[in-house]
């Protein structure tokens, strides 16, 4: 049994963000190891650094910027929220109390989601390349993913050298895949961790819920409201086409216009969850959103964000269902999930034993 040591994405308020660390250490778990999540936050995204932003932007009225703390104050909140929410589930330390860790069984993982992405990170972020592990641990990636569709030379300078120190490397996206095979490293697609999880596992994660199903819903879920009158349009003729009402799930404010018949702001995971296993059908524009619609079985239509949009088209792609990509039409036939499904159970098991392989 061996201590696997996580270092993913747990700054943000992003729901996808925060399921994705806990299915990570789920399945570690599952494979008879003790996860432990690096309790990290990136520090454009700390709260003093947001705080001082504020101050720093000269063309803001004071009224304005007490709105902009205010509402960074929420999402700060709402932040330690998920983290406990996650905590609960599976432990937590910070870098500072990494080196009380014994080493001599210890494996450290750069976990999924964004964490190689330059442009998200705003730079190469040394902690989601290990350099605080041990140089003689073993160092391995599950589900990395870049998300860039390009890279300048002077990034993959940097890359190449950070992942010299990988035992394995797996990634999320084809892209990633072909992105690191021009750096000189030999990787392997794999699943995003939420999608190693059945829709039975994930309700038994989060077996409280205060949601109640009373009517038939349409769910909206984007990370991504600059888009919002074109997802609205959509819900709306979606909804009356199928005679549903509208819920639309965020974790801010951003959703506090949009004309529905019911919102849940600052949603949590397993209000998340609930939501997803109970839709009609759901719109998404974000990646986890695709995800959990493919693997809750979900009728959906899927917006491609307008950054880092490779993320879904993959994932579309992967599970034969591009047509669920928007492109002008919503009356579009309903999912078969029969091959959906097949394909499902062949890569969940295939990214289980690689990821058994490698924590081994």
């Amino acid at each position: 049994m061996a201590k696997i040591v996580i270092a993913t994405i747990l700054d943000n308020i992003n729901t996808g963000t925060f399921l994705q660390a806990l299915a990570l250490g789920v399945c570690v778990r599952k494979l008879g190891h003790n996860p432990v999540l690096v309790n990290y936050s990136r520090p454009h995204l700390r709260f003093v650094y947001l705080v001082k932003n504020v101050f720093r932007n000269q063309s803001k009225s004071f009224f304005r910027k007490g709105l902009s703390i205010i509402n960074i104050s929420l999402e700060q909140i709402l932040r330690m929220r998920l983290k406990h929410i996650v905590r609960k589930v599976i432990p937590m330390c910070s870098l500072n109390t990494l080196s009380k860790i014994d080493d001599r069984n210890t494996i450290y993982m750069t976990g999924s989601d964004q964490v190689w992405n330059n442009e998200y990170n705003r730079g190469i972020d040394p902690v989601f390349y290990l350099d605080f592990a041990p140089q003689h641990a073993k160092k391995i990636a599950y589900a990395a993913s870049i998300g860039q569709n390009s890279l300048s030379d002077i990034e993959k300078e940097s890359m190449r050298s950070a992942l010299k120190c990988y035992a394995c490397l797996t990634v999320r996206e084809d892209l990633a895949k072909a992105q690191l095979t021009e750096l000189g490293y030999d990787s392997t697609q794999v699943l995003d961790p939420t999608l190693l999880l059945s829709k039975e596992e994930w309700l038994s994660v989060f077996k409280k819920s205060s949601f109640i199903k009373v009517e038939p819903f349409l769910l909206v879920y984007s990370v991504e409201w600059n888009n919002d009158d074109l997802i609205m349009k959509l819900a709306k003729d979606i909804a009356s086409l199928r005679g549903l009402k509208i819920y639309v799930y965020s974790t801010s404010w951003n959703v506090k216009s949009v004309k529905c018949d019911k919102r849940f702001v600052f949603g949590t995971p397993d209000l998340f969850i609930s939501l997803f296993s109970k839709a009609d059908y759901v719109i998404v524009s974000s990646f986890h959103g695709t995800a959990f619609s493919i693997n809750f079985n979900k009728q959906f239509l899927a917006v491609l964000p307008d950054k880092y949009s490779s993320r879904s088209v993959s994932i579309l792609n992967k599970f034969n269902l591009s047509r669920r990509m928007y492109n002008g039409e919503t009356a579009i036939n309903d999912i078969d999930y029969t091959p959906v499904n097949a394909i499902l159970s062949t890569e969940r098991n295939k990214s289980m034993s690689i990821l058994a392989k490698m924590v081994n």
